[in-house]
């Protein structure tokens, strides 16, 4: 069987842009889904410490920024901490790098918790 000249660069014009396209897909996805965990992890930690007893929405915003900063992101927007009565919520927003285009730039995670509440050993 007899191959024809440039037969194989012909394919390879074919093939390597698709390969090139899929490896950065994977690498665009897989930032993605790291920049989603991190805003979890640090909407989680700023709840627990917004929801401690006696916290302030300071302490909640604070530690949410400690801990995108620990974790490699970069907030998009400072954390917000919606302190009620009985719960607090924080809402964190992640830069994401823009690899391909069309994929979200911005993650946002948010992350509701009942507050802790100091019960005497009498109120028991």
């Amino acid at each position: 069987m007899r191959h024809e000249r440039g037969e194989v660069s012909a394919e390879s014009v074919i093939i390597v842009p698709v390969v090139f396209f899929v490896l950065l897909l994977g690498v665009q996805a897989t930032t993605l889904f790291h920049a989603a965990n991190i805003a979890t992890a640090a909407a989680a930690q700023g709840a627990s410490a917004a929801a401690a007893s006696g916290a302030s929405e300071l302490d909640g915003e604070r530690v949410a920024s400690i801990s995108v900063a620990e974790l490699g992101g970069s907030l998009s927007s400072p954390p917000k901490v919606d302190l009620r009565s009985d719960w607090v919520a924080v809402t964190v927003r992640i830069s994401v790098p823009q690899i391909i285009p069309g994929f979200p730039r911005v993650i946002e995670r948010n992350v509701i918790e009942r507050k802790e509440r100091f019960v005497g050993e009498l109120d028991r």
